[in-house]
């Protein structure tokens, strides 16, 4: 049924002073609907019609666990929980003895307007003392729409786990007496009251260490012990002293009250042990699993962390090209037989938990991400698992999923980023090869067949200017070939360097005999040390450097300008720096000019923009430091290579 709290009167006011509040000064509240879960067989069906009801209102809503007794969240209770978080809902455990009043703060706290309850017949002294929750929630709520379903019987408690009722009876008994027999000469010595406060003792023991029912029973005895044994007349259950009765009344109600509050702290202790437990889990395979980069060594992990904290053998199972398959398990986990790789494919297929048909305490729970079931758990125990355990379980999975599909997407956009590179690599190849080679070629083809057709027309300083743009051009189409063998040679990590010590005199020399031509239209100044310089370095790679770098500042310096060249030793270490005076560079690109394919002019200069990639490269591999900067006293730029000094050979 459905029951509507009216709101409190409207006061008496005028019609005039009366203000209709506008949708833009005053927007109504989005609507939230708390559905309050108990431990009951119906608790699932109730989070399923919660949820009906949220969609027909457009409401968010929130399946709540009032735990008034401080114990163990039961089976239906965790599984109802679940359910509301899969079909959208939040889910919330929260302590508290009132549960009417627990309701209506929270109501009242988060704006919630609805309330769903189920109507549970209560059991026990529940049934003739104490208000219905509807009632109360009627009697003390604000203006909620409360909604009461009919739900079906209460899960009764289950019994303590390897623990005889019986014997927790036996050995309360026996502590009463205990207690008796110690209180018996104490007799003598003190008041017979204080030998209540021993019995009493008895009681608090028992009640701290086996529950309730047996503190109740060591309440009856020590009332009854108390009576025959030390209340005259002794050895009979008749009272001399009419006020004794008041007596034994007010023991009996302050042992069982007491009993009741120890029997509760105890179970407030365990409570509090069993989600300690559940957080250091949590914790502790959080912390594994940040610092994971491996989707294997993460499965692995995973398995073993599941498998230890529900002592059980775990399998995990993602999906693959054949279907759902095995990629980690626990020590001494047999693999899956055909039934249970049958009974994993349809629990991934419809995405909620199922057990092995079997009939062992076989378990397979779906992997679940935002994006859906990304793959199967598979739980194998000795003894069916404990509603803590599940919970447990089921936490560290959602855990799981969460650090599989962190790496599933951090692998996904590193694989994005390597394409993009790889297009952008391909689309600078294909221009590269499309106007830096192809500009040469017709250079080359068109000086060729003009000598071919109409050599003979031509003066001689015509066929020799013909003859020398060919050269020229061949020589930078072979230059341009041969950047592009270096960084392949790079890339495929096939550059071998020998390094020996090099005379830096003797390759600047060679560097400059070979650029000759183009440096032809600057002028070139070079400042060398008196005494020659020995470095650790490659001949062929160091002279390629250096000529890719008087390149590069042949072609973005103006013609007439000047390039210097300048050796020094630096501490330790040799430098050589290259300046020009050119337009300079941006700061913000200082450091990509070393990136492949990379150009910074208006794109009218030839090149594929691999020289200076190529010179780091080289540099790098001859273990020293190549750096850009523009001039500090002038326009232009200033590349500056590092390397260690070589020591000198000693001839005989």
């Amino acid at each position: 049924m459905s029951v509507r709290l009216a709101p409190p009167p409207e006061t008496d006011v005028p019609p005039r002073q009366r203000v209709a509040p506008t949708a833009i000064d005053n927007p109504a509240p989005p609507l939230h609907l708390l559905v309050h879960v108990t431990d009951t067989a119906q608790a699932a069906p109730l989070v399923r019609e919660a949820q009906n009801l949220a969609l027909r209102l457009k409401a968010r809503w929130t399946a709540r666990h009032i735990e008034a007794d401080a114990g163990a969240v039961g089976e239906p209770v965790a599984t109802a929980l679940r359910l509301a978080e899969q079909l959208g809902g939040a889910a919330v455990i929260l302590p508290g003895r009132d549960v009417a009043g627990e309701i209506l703060a929270y109501a009242r706290a988060n704006g919630v307007r609805h309330i769903m309850i189920g109507d549970t017949p209560r059991r026990g002294w529940a049934r003739w003392f104490g208000q219905k929750l509807a009632a109360r929630l009627l009697q003390e709520g604000a203006p909620i729409s409360l909604h009461v379903v009919a739900a079906g019987p209460q899960a009764p408690p289950k019994p303590p786990p390897r623990r005889s009722p019986l014997l927790s009876h036996l050995a309360a008994i026996g502590a009463v007496a205990l207690a008796s027999a110690i209180g018996w000469p104490l007799e003598y010595l003190i008041s017979v009251h204080d030998v209540a406060l021993v019995l009493l003792m008895a009681v608090v023991f028992t009640a701290l260490r086996f529950g309730m029912w047996p503190s109740v029973t060591a309440s009856v005895l020590s009332v009854a012990l108390y009576d025959f044994f030390f209340l005259p007349p002794l050895y009979s259950f008749s009272l001399a002293d009419p006020s004794d009765a008041l007596t034994l009344i007010c023991f009996l109600v302050v042992a069982l009250t007491v009993s009741s509050l120890a029997a509760q702290t105890q179970r407030q202790t365990l409570h509090l042990i069993e989600r300690i437990r559940t957080i250091s889990a949590l914790y502790a395979f959080s912390r594994k699993a940040v610092g994971i980069g491996p989707l294997g060594e993460l499965l692995q992990v995973t398995a073993a962390q599941l498998g230890e904290a529900v002592e059980a053998g775990i399998v995990l199972l993602l999906p693959g090209r054949g279907g759902l398959e095995p990629l980690a398990s626990t020590a001494g986990t047999p693999p899956l037989d055909a039934a249970e790789a049958d009974t994993a494919q349809l629990c991934w297929q419809r995405n909620r938990p199922m057990a092995a048909e079997s009939g062992e305490a076989t378990l397979f729970l779906p992997l679940n991400t935002q994006r859906g079931a990304i793959g199967v758990v598979c739980a194998r125990s000795q003894v069916t698992l404990s509603p803590a355990a599940r919970r447990l379980l089921d936490a560290l999975i959602d855990q799981a999923a969460i650090a599989i599909e962190r790496i599933r997407l951090a692998e996904a956009v590193d694989e994005a980023r390597l394409q993009a590179e790889t297009e952008r690599l391909r689309n600078a190849l294909l221009t590269s090869v499309s106007h830096d080679l192809r500009t040469p070629l017709a250079y080359i083809i068109g000086a060729l067949s003009s000598l071919k057709s109409y050599g003979d027309s031509f003066d001689a300083a015509t066929r020799l200017e013909l003859v020398a743009t060919a050269q020229d051009e061949a020589e930078r189409l072979d230059r341009h070939v041969g950047n592009l063998l270096d960084m392949t040679r790079l890339e495929a990590g096939a550059l071998q360097v020998i390094l020996v010590p090099v005379v830096l005199d003797e390759v600047i020399g060679a560097v400059l005999t070979r650029a000759r031509p183009l440096l032809s239209g600057h002028r070139l100044d070079v400042h060398l040390p008196e005494a020659p310089i020995l470095v650790e370095a490659g001949f062929m790679l160091l002279e390629q450097v250096l000529f890719n770098l008087l390149d590069n500042a042949a072609k973005y310096a103006p013609t007439g300008t000047t390039i210097t060249i300048a050796a020094s030793i630096q501490g330790a270490a040799a430098q050589v720096a290259i300046r020009d005076e050119g337009d300079g560079i941006a700061p913000a690109a200082l450091e990509a000019v070393f990136d492949r394919f990379t150009r910074f002019a208006d794109g009218t200069q030839p090149g594929a923009g691999l020289g200076l990639a190529i010179c780091r490269g080289f540099v790098t591999a001859m273990g020293g430091s190549i750096t850009a900067a523009n001039r500090p006293d002038r326009r232009g730029a200033i590349f500056t290579i590092t390397l260690g000094i070589a020591a000198p050979l000693h001839v005989r």
